[in-house]
């Protein structure tokens, strides 16, 4: 392997949407993410067609570029990943990505 590029890297932060084949998109509209607000640029919650479900159950996200706030995120995952995990068969997957303080 090779170490990436700083242009490489910098792609990034700027991701466009997954149109792969993902788990994700297997799940149907049965998976709920809490944190990051990046997921819901790599897997925007519109459905690509009318019959298709919607690509989330339930998102509660925030911004995560903000330096100078290492609190915000991680304290929108505990405020609802409880509720989360007791949605069960409704929502069998669930993304809860902390930040924390070294992201």
């Amino acid at each position: 392997g090779s170490i990436p590029a700083f242009i490489e890297a910098g792609q990034n932060f700027n991701s466009d949407a997954v149109e792969e084949d993902s788990l994700i998109a297997q799940l149907r509209g049965r998976a709920t993410v809490l944190g990051d607000d990046t997921w819901l640029r790599l897997f925007p919650q519109q459905s690509s067609s009318d019959d298709a479900p919607d690509t989330w159950r339930t998102a509660y996200v925030y911004p995560s570029f903000d330096v100078r706030d290492l609190d915000t995120v991680d304290a929108g995952v505990l405020r609802h990943i409880n509720d989360a995990i007791a949605a069960g068969a409704d929502a069998p997957f669930v993304i809860g990505h902390f930040l924390g303080v070294d992201h």
